[in-house]
């Protein structure tokens, strides 16, 4: 149950701060937040979720308050606060839990009453959950105005987007493709094992299939499933680019792994140990930059594609991370999130668990 992973969890952090985790010092910094250098750091709204990142702007869904927040890359500044849906009348209708220790661990039920879940970025808009009535925003990136809402027809829960258009999944057992040319939905795939985390590439859509510890990669063109590769135990994260497909595996307490899926084969080349995840149940998100395969959690954790080792960690506590603007956008424990500075990586140290 939640409660005694909580309990081991804040006996591990105790453990862990006893001293530095590594042999790193940390950086220095008008922002340090632990080890890391923070570049700016934002409290824009109840329960901050995955950011996004478009070429001038983070987009950051603050899932407890009905908005989304738009961070100007150059100011660091939030320049907009667009509402999304009315939360408070949400919550008057939605049966969830009230703080992680009420549910087990793994089930994410600690999201079911969250407005927005997630946003996205692609096919030259954002794109945001509007779960009060189950449909998804399409924005202007330069104005932040409503373009289209289109009924999704499932619960939402994850989104991504790309050149075919916005990919959600549900809980429940749903993929919903919506077409970027004519904004609806044109196709509903059935997949059992709780669809969670995705990522969409030009070729393909990567969709994590949590409880049957699986994922997916569904073909955009004929919305049909191509291949079903077994990873590890609860997938959530998904990402795709620097030579691999990348899967977050949380495990059901304790550290985990990451699956790196050779897409030319669809199958597991490669299995990483990395620390436990942290914070809210299905938030979690894989960032690419830098060269590394950046994985958040109670460390901040860089891995070498070219040898699959991790080879920095630092002590940051993530929920979740994206990369955009050459820096790592962290959704921290606090509530906040924080644009900061890529690490240096640690010579000759791989980290094994």
């Amino acid at each position: 149950m939640r409660t005694l992973f909580s309990a081991a969890l804040v006996s591990f952090l105790a453990v862990a701060g006893c001293g530095p985790p590594a042999t790193t010092q940390p950086s220095q910094g008008a922002l340090a937040l632990d080890q890391v250098r923070a570049l700016a750091s934002w409290k824009t709204g109840t329960d901050a979720g995955l950011v996004a990142i478009t070429s001038n702007a983070a987009w950051i869904p603050n899932a407890g308050s009905g908005t989304i927040s738009k961070v100007d890359l150059r100011t660091n500044r939030v320049v907009a606060t667009i509402p999304v849906g009315n939360h408070q009348a949400m919550l008057s209708t939605c049966a969830g839990p009230d703080t992680v220790h009420d549910v087990p661990h793994g089930s994410f039920l600690i999201r079911r009453c969250e407005l927005p879940t997630a946003v996205a970025v692609g096919a030259g808009s954002v794109w945001v959950t509007k779960n009060d009535d189950n449909s998804v925003l399409r924005l202007d990136p330069a104005t932040g105005q409503v373009q289209a809402v289109i009924p999704s027809g499932i619960n939402l829960f994850g989104l991504a987007a790309g050149a075919s258009g916005a990919w959600a999944t549900d809980l429940s057992g749903s993929v919903v493709h919506i077409d970027a040319q004519s904004n609806r939905v044109v196709a509903t795939l059935h997949i059992s094992g709780e669809p969670s985390g995705l990522a969409v590439t030009d070729d393909a859509v990567w969709v994590a299939r949590t409880l049957d510890g699986r994922v997916v990669r569904i073909d955009p063109r004929s919305n049909a499933v191509t291949a079903d590769i077994p990873v590890d135990l609860r997938p959530l994260a998904v990402n795709s680019g620097l030579g691999g497909v990348w899967v977050r595996n949380e495990w059901n307490e304790g550290p985990g792994t990451v699956s790196r899926i050779d897409p030319l084969t669809n199958r597991v080349v490669a299995t990483i140990a990395v620390g436990p995840n942290a914070g809210r149940d299905g938030l979690d998100g894989i960032a690419l930059g830098d060269g590394l395969v950046w994985v958040s959690g109670i460390y901040l954790e860089g891995i070498d594609p070219a040898t699959n080792k991790v080879v920095i960690r630092r002590f940051h506590q993530t929920n979740a991370l994206a990369f955009g603007a050459g820096a790592i956008w962290a959704t921290d424990l606090e509530g906040t999130v924080s644009r900061i500075e890529p690490p240096a990586r640690v010579s000759g140290s791989p980290f094994p668990w």
